[in-house]
C-alpha cells in the first residue's frame, strides 16, 4: 500500500519562480557565461538535468558550489515574500496519507515560509532539505531504507524534467505537475504516473486516484 506522499518544495508547494529566476539573473553579473532566466522555458533549457551536472556545461565545479550558496542565500533574504500554492497545502491537510518534503532547499527556509504563510510545519512528517548532504535520489532511498518502506509504497510529486529522470532511475512512481516550474508541453515528453497542469487537477486526481494509488504495489 500507499505509504507516504514525498512533495518536492519549490514549484509544487512554494511559487517561488519569480524569486528563484531574479536571484539567478542577478548571479548571471557574476557568471558571465550563465544564460539569462525569462520564463519556465528558459529555465528548463537550462536545467536539463541535475542541477550541478546541467550548470556544468557554464561553471566550474568550485564555480557551482559558490552559485549555488548565493542562490539560496539570496532566495533566504526575501524568504518573507515567499508564498505557498494555498489550495495545494490545504488539501494536504485532509490526505490520509503521510506526507514528507524532500527538497534542495533548506528545511530552515521550508520551515519559516509554511509558518509565514500560516501553517503549522509538523503538518509534514519529516523535511529532508539542504542542510542534509546528497542528491534528492540519495534522500529518498535513505529515508525509505531507515524505515523499512519499499520504493514502490511511496509516490513523488515533482515539477521539473529531473525530478522525472531520477524517479525513473529509482523506480519510483512520479506525479508530474506544470504550475511549477517547468511547462506542460515539455514535461508531456517524459512518462510518469500522471502529469497534472494546474492545482486543481492535481488536487482532484490525488482525491479521485488515492485507492488506486495505494494499491500501486499490489500490481507489480
Amino acid at each position: 500500500m500507499l505509504k507516504y506522499i514525498i512533495w518536492d518544495f519549490d514549484g509544487v508547494i512554494c511559487d517561488s519562480k519569480k524569486i528563484a529566476f531574479d536571484a539567478h539573473n542577478n548571479l548571471c553579473k557574476k557568471y558571465t557565461k550563465l544564460p539569462t532566466i525569462s520564463n519556465e522555458y528558459d529555465y528548463s533549457a537550462i536545467m536539463d538535468k541535475g542541477y550541478d551536472e546541467a550548470l556544468s556545461k557554464y561553471l566550474t565545479n568550485i564555480q557551482i558550489d559558490e552559485y549555488w550558496l548565493d542562490h539560496r542565500e539570496a532566495i533566504f533574504e526575501r524568504r518573507y515574500e515567499l508564498k505557498v500554492f494555498r489550495k495545494i497545502v490545504d488539501n494536504i491537510k485532509q490526505i490520509n496519507v503521510p506526507s514528507i518534503i524532500v527538497t534542495a532547499t533548506y528545511e530552515k527556509l521550508v520551515r519559516d515560509v509554511l509558518n509565514n504563510n500560516g501553517y503549522k510545519d509538523n503538518m509534514f512528517e519529516v523535511i529532508i532539505g539542504r542542510e542534509t548532504q546528497g542528491s534528492k535520489s540519495s534522500k529518498i532511498i535513505n529515508f525509505c531504507n531507515k524505515f523499512n518502506i519499499k520504493k514502490d509504497e511511496v509516490v513523488y510529486i515533482g515539477d521539473t524534467l529531473s525530478d522525472i529522470d531520477f524517479c525513473q532511475k529509482l523506480e519510483i512512481p512520479i506525479i508530474s505537475v506544470g504550475y511549477g516550474y517547468c511547462p506542460s508541453e515539455l514535461l508531456k515528453a517524459k512518462n510518469s504516473l500522471k502529469l497534472c497542469s494546474t492545482e486543481e487537477e492535481l488536487i482532484q486526481y490525488i482525491k479521485n486516484e488515492l485507492d488506486s494509488l495505494k494499491e500501486l504495489n499490489k500490481n507489480k
